[in-house]
């Protein structure tokens, strides 16, 4: 029962028994320090102590070898208590020290004191700031004392409590305590003492010589070790931490006590985590070897040089401040504090100048204690925290320009915003304002720099700014270089939409199951195609790191998923954005453009969801300033904004941007669309069934069938967790190695779209970069959790992604001018039959051009191209501009000898008579374009299939339905297909035949080819597609492509 009594007197106490850690049967190891119940924990298990309660653990060593028993004496001044032996003849109090007068826990007590939290007395150890002991119940199977036998006993190594220990927790001030500790030899001044590991010399200034050794001496791998940095010592941190002790023991004249407690406050990862005496104990031996040396530090020989020096009118600056400070219940001027209120005396004097009446005017019912100075791009700010005297309302923050006490208006509205909270100052207002001013601008605080944006700062990078607090590398930080704060608002607002989806709370940081986010680092590249899914992958873990890059290239790329209903497009964000510690909620694309901008400022980490991005729902004007926002934020723009004083808000948008939707972006926004990761879901990923919706289901716990049928229900993982673990690996990584992995993921980038036959412009190329960049912090980041690294991404799937993006961009990943778009349109209004051959274009032998030549009148050909797009409703894929700026570009490149283009006022013989024509050389045309330029369109092929088409007669084996097939041979297959009924069934059943090869086609391209082969026209062609959906035949699959059912 010794558990439930240790939590019993734990409760009464009132410092709770959900404070128990899970200790490893038969040792005293714990490595998972999560706070349990008692019911939680079986087996061995630990009280812990943290440095914001009031729990102190003091733990006695066997103290039969120590020869200066004062501070165990001084010790027995405290009174009786709970109190449990260990195996070794050592013991554990438990004592509870309430805060101070001045609000300090006994750990901030103790560091004032002592310079540490975690008191060394020469008798053992004090535990207060993230220690425990092993407590009554354990039982050790074995340990490493080489004296000691009664641990491998069967009823020994126990933990019990002593014979009169189950006693209440009794509580003892914190000077009470300060008190007993200073009696001890550790901490006592006066002569030394002799001890069984006593030093050569003592060092009395021991702070002085270590302070010197890491900050000014030039040992420099003394201070590598002392920061924790293993690499001389190629990562041991055994061996590290042995080197480090010895080197200490040369500075601290061999005092063994005096290097533990060095160790202590060190870097040293392994001696904070093995509390141990084993472990301990052989890292001290580097003392015992480092003493027979026989040599050590000279104080003297740097006396001189580390002689302290002051400049006296710093002392006197100093003293003035410190005399005209005020605090939140010392005001300044004439204004006092009573009772929770400011006001001033009144007072009545008699003829002799005798007070006869007082009466204290309270011009507030609260007080103003001013937490921090945070300077912002809006200028200076006070963090003040408001406390009003009414009972039942709590303390607020707010987060104000001095300028507020410059009018009662102002005041009001932003401090004076309780339930409960007045102002009335009477005939004292100015004076009032003036005094309450000083009184927050005097009272001394830190000073920090606030940031708007959610994400990472500092000029190492080395912090990530979110509304509920500031991250580090080793968690969270109570004293942080940089603060969040909300523009416009109160601190207690956490500022706008996209900072209230934050929901990583930094005091949880530490809090993730490192087997958990190994597994889930595992299955996220799993639960899309590889092809598909990598660019979102790569670009997530990119995202956070965007200041670098930006800082690095002056972009940051956006990314654009696109698929129709039932690919998972959404989910799929959802759950990355929710392993990026945010909400899974987006944002729309219909949003007021306001709103929006707003959006893009509040992160320059954390990605932006923009969902339901359909152009067609949103209204011209409000579309052009999306589009706008969005070039803007890739390049790092900022927006002004009017306020009602006639001032100006200034939003500088700084996020990762991703935008979904069921359209791409389209060719008549070229500046986006080039500066956007495009990549297209499919639905194979959420087929049920599938290896993805599997690895997906695991994940994020939804159910799903397994090949049986049988319906599973897996518990899923807390992506937090991913995002927990993820914030600190990259916040522990230096700015230059990063930078040395982007050069890196660039040459690699280029090596893979090489070997794919790829050639990318500088934007696109930035974006392909990106995603290996991002899948290379992955890989990092899942071999530091101990992930499976067989399970990653490999180089040939990485290309496959790449290839996808450059399917999105155009030919071989090359962007299409406006230019050669006219031809592709050129060649589809000519498939249709709105341009007609000999009268609007001609092919013709050159001896000029010195080869068969395509000549057309540039005037009709425009016009029949705007036609053909407004028939078809292409103008979302494709950028229409003036007749002349298509001539113009012709021009250019007519003059370059290896262009296409050949001339473009070339005469003609055109409809009986000569006109000036733009000349093409069409097979040279049809390499550049591809698929988009089909000779066939006019009539031609190739030479060798023309060729074969006059050897074979114009037979196909197709049934006519080929490239090469004529108008006759069309119309025999359409009599073959439907007969003479030729009603919407027919229709929508040639619809079926088109997309039977397998294809996916736009709805353009299948109206496009049932007008070649059918002669239906683009209204019927529609009504066909629309009927082959309902009868679900076909289904649309993503970017507005469909394809076979």
């Amino acid at each position: 029962m010794s558990k439930e009594t240790i939590a019993e007197r734990l409760e009464e106490a009132g410092v709770g028994a959900d404070r128990l850690v899970d200790v490893h049967d038969g040792e005293k190891k714990c490595t998972d320090h999560t706070h349990l119940s008692p019911p939680d924990v079986s087996g061995n298990y630990g009280v812990r102590a943290t440095a914001k309660d009031e729990l102190v653990i003091i733990d006695v060593d066997d103290y039969k070898g120590l020869n200066d028993k004062s501070g165990l004496s001084a010790l027995m001044e405290l009174p009786p208590t709970l109190e449990e032996k260990t195996p070794h003849g050592g013991t554990h109090r438990f004592f509870v020290v309430p805060m101070t007068d001045d609000g300090r826990t006994i750990a901030a007590v103790f560091e004032d004191e002592f310079g540490k939290k975690n008191p060394n007395p020469s008798w053992g150890e004090v535990r207060v700031a993230n220690q425990y002991v092993v407590a009554a119940g354990s039982q050790l199977d074995g340990c490493d004392k080489g004296e000691c036998d009664e641990c491998s006993k069967e009823d020994g190594g126990r933990y019990e409590l002593t014979a009169d220990g189950d006693r209440p927790i009794a509580t003892v001030s914190a000077e009470e305590f300060v008190e007993v500790l200073s009696q001890d030899p550790n901490y006592a001044p006066g002569e030394d003492t002799e001890r069984t590991d006593a030093p050569v010399t003592r060092v009395d200034d021991e702070e002085d010589v270590l302070g010197y050794a890491l900050n000014e001496s030039n040992d420099g791998k003394l201070q590598r070790l002392w920061r924790g940095d293993c690499s001389d010592y190629d990562g041991d941190r055994s061996e590290a931490e042995s080197a480090l002790a010895y080197k200490l023991s040369w500075w601290l004249q061999g005092d063994k006590q005096a290097v533990r407690r060095a160790m202590d406050r060190s870097g040293a990862e392994k001696w904070a985590e093995r509390t141990d005496d084993s472990y301990r104990d052989s890292i001290l031996e580097a003392v015992d070897e480092q003493r027979k040396e026989g040599e050590f530090f000279d104080p003297d020989s740097t006396a001189k040089e580390r002689a302290p020096t002051y400049d006296e009118e710093e002392v006197k600056r100093g003293e003035t401040l410190l005399a005209v400070e005020c605090s939140p219940t010392n005001p300044a001027g004439e204004m006092e504090h009573r009772n929770g209120h400011y006001g001033y005396w009144w007072e009545k004097r008699d003829e002799d100048g005798q007070i006869v009446e007082k009466e204290f005017n309270a011009v507030t019912n609260f007080t103003l204690e001013t937490l921090e100075h945070l300077q912002t791009d809006e200028g200076d700010l006070l963090k003040i925290r408001v406390h009003p005297a009414h009972p039942m309302e709590d303390e607020y923050d707010v987060d104000v320009h001095p300028t507020v006490f410059n009018e009662t208006r102002k005041f009001k509205e932003e401090i004076v915003r309780g339930r409960t909270t007045r102002y009335e100052p009477g005939k004292r207002n100015q004076t009032a304002l003036n005094d309450l001013r000083e009184t927050v601008g005097t009272q001394m605080v830190p000073e920090r720099v606030g940031v708007e944006h959610i994400g990472l700062a500092g000029d190492e990078y080395n912090e990530w700014v979110s509304p509920l607090g500031t991250l580090t590398a080793d968690g969270s930080t109570d004293d942080p270089d940089h603060r969040y704060y909300a523009k416009g608002g109160s601190s207690e607002s956490k500022g706008g939409s996209l900072a209230r989806k934050w929901k990583l709370d930094p005091e949880t940081l530490k809090d993730y199951d490192k087997e958990d986010v190994a597994r889930i680092v595992e299955l996220l590249p799993q639960t899309r195609r590889p092809e598909r899914g990598l660019s979102i992958l790569g670009w997530f873990y990119a995202a956070p790191l965007r200041p670098l890059i930006h800082d690095w290239e002056g972009e940051f790329n956006l990314l654009q998923v696109v698929g129709s209903t039932g690919t998972g497009k959404t989910s799929t964000l959802e759950m990355f954005w929710e392993a990026f510690g945010m909400d899974p909620d987006p944002f729309s694309a219909s949003d007021t453009v306001f709103t929006l901008t707003k959006h893009m400022s509040s992160s320059s980490g954390v990605p932006v969801w923009i969902d339901e991005y359909k152009p067609a729902d949103i209204d011209n004007r409000s579309l052009d300033k999306l589009h706008r926002r969005l070039r803007e934020v890739t390049k790092g723009g900022a927006v002004s904004k009017g306020k009602p004083d006639l001032g100006e808000v200034l939003f500088k948008l700084k996020a990762p941007v991703v935008v979904s939707g069921e359209q791409r972006f389209s060719q008549n926004v070229p500046a986006v669309r080039r500066r956007a990761l495009m990549t297209t879901l499919s639905d194979a990923a959420t087929n049920n069934g599938s290896e993805y919706a599997r690895a997906f289901s695991e994940l994020t716990g939804t159910a799903y069938e397994d090949e049986n049928g049988v319906a599973q229900y897996p518990k899923g993982y807390d992506l937090m967790d991913h995002a927990r673990a993820y914030y600190r690996f990259i916040l522990g990584l230096s700015a230059d190695e990063l930078h040395e992995a982007w050069k890196a993921s660039r040459q690699e980038a280029a090596e893979i779209l090489s070997s794919r036959g790829l050639t990318f412009q500088n934007t696109e190329f930035q974006a392909a970069q990106t995603v290996l960049f991002g899948i290379q912090v992955f890989r990092s980041f899942a071999e530091s959790v101990g992930a499976d690294m067989s399970a990653l991404p490999t180089r040939e799937e990485i290309g496959d992604a790449f290839e996808h993006y450059a399917s999105n961009i155009g030919k071989d990943g090359k962007r299409m001018g406006y230019d050669d778009g006219f031809l592709e349109l050129f060649a589809q209004a000519a498939s249709n039959g709105y341009l007609e051959r000999d009268v609007d274009f001609r092919f013709m032998d050159s001896q000029k051009f010195g080869s068969e030549v395509l000549a057309f009148h540039m005037p009709t050909a425009n016009a029949a191209v705007r036609r053909y797009v407004r028939d078809y409703n292409l103008d979302d894929e494709y950028t229409l501009v003036g007749k002349n700026d298509y001539l113009s570009a012709f021009r250019d490149k007519s003059e370059r000898s290896s262009s296409h283009i050949k001339a473009v006022n070339h005469t003609a013989r055109l409809d009986g008579g000569r006109t000036k024509c733009v000349v093409i050389d069409p097979h040279r045309t049809g390499e550049v374009l591809g698929s988009g330029f089909d000779l066939r369109a006019f009539g031609r092929g190739n030479a060798e299939e023309d060729k074969e088409a006059e050897e074979t007669a114009g037979s196909d084996d197709d049934g006519g339905n080929g490239p090469a097939a004529t108008a006759e041979q069309e119309t025999q297959q359409a009599a073959a297909d439907g007969g003479d009924d030729k009603g919407p069934q027919w229709r929508a059943e040639r619809v079926v035949k088109i997309l039977a090869t397998g294809e996916r086609l736009t709805q353009g391209a299948i109206c496009s080819r049932l007008a070649k082969r059918y002669d239906i026209g683009p209204d019927d062609g529609k009504a066909a597609i629309k009927k082959a959906v309902s009868q679900g035949s076909i289904v649309e699959s993503g970017g507005g492509e469909y394809r076979i059912a």
